[in-house]
């Protein structure tokens, strides 16, 4: 008697797990349009925004480049004092924003101030 209850009720499921599947597969074909239409159109945005001359960052520097370009990269540490990164915190949850952007938007504004420059791609 157990295993025929167990046995209906895996049917059932199974035949509920069927139906809702193809209800999924009926609904994801026809938002595909739409969506497919809205990345392209997104793709495009950005294609147009990206082409072309990319601004170069002129900052002042006390030492003249060296001719022949290197890419060699170092990185450097910075520990904020306990209070500073509490008040960013307390920014980035007041603002619903991650940290990393506030900390990008800061960077973004130090650069600005230096350089005079409004388009900086960081």
């Amino acid at each position: 008697m157990y295993s025929k209850n167990t046995d209906t009720l895996a049917a059932a499921m199974t035949k509920s797990t069927v139906n809702n599947t193809s209800k999924v597969s009926d609904s994801l074909e026809t938002l595909s349009l739409p969506i497919l239409s809205s990345i392209q159109s997104r793709l495009s945005f950005l294609e147009n925004l990206l082409t072309g001359k990319l601004p170069v960052l002129e900052i002042p520097a006390a030492k003249t480049r060296a001719k022949i370009k290197e890419f060699t990269t170092t990185s450097k540490s910075l520990f904020l004092p306990k209070v500073l990164y509490a008040s960013l915190k307390n920014i980035s949850i007041k603002e619903k924003v991650s940290l990393d952007s506030i900390l990008l938007t800061t960077l973004q504004i130090l650069l600005y101030r230096y350089t005079n420059q409004t388009e900086i791609i960081v």
